[in-house]
């Protein structure tokens, strides 16, 4: 019951934030952002090297969007984004999407600005 009072409670826009935040990679990309943890040690962003599409997936975890979710926001298909996601984890040297939002921001391709502007 707790619940539905809350959620009645929240516009839509807070709803999909408070939604978002409840995934391990959101909270970790908007503690960083917010400086509610230290910011990783950065890395050198020229040694990394990501196509195209894997430099697009990038923020979407960070807004708490999963591969199906990925796919239709760039409409691309699901096996595409999948792949691209693989290989996202493998440049980054990233154990899961949390590690990996925090390579993101080691290597500064996930910006603090980013994270607070979709958070706003």
């Amino acid at each position: 019951m707790t619940t539905t009072v809350t959620k009645n409670l929240l516009s839509p826009r807070e709803s999909q934030v408070a939604h978002a935040l409840s995934n391990k990679e959101t909270a970790v990309a908007v503690d960083y952002a917010t400086k509610a943890i230290s910011r990783p040690k950065l890395l050198a962003p020229d040694a990394l090297c990501l196509l195209r599409g894997e430099r697009e997936l990038v923020p979407l975890p960070a807004r708490g969007l999963g591969p199906e979710k990925m796919a239709g926001k760039l409409q691309r298909p699901l096996n595409i984004v999948r792949r691209d996601g693989r290989r996202l984890f493998v440049s980054l040297g990233a154990r899961n999407r949390p590690h990996a939002m925090k390579r993101a921001c080691q290597f500064e391709i996930l910006r603090e600005e980013q994270v607070v502007a979709w958070l706003r």
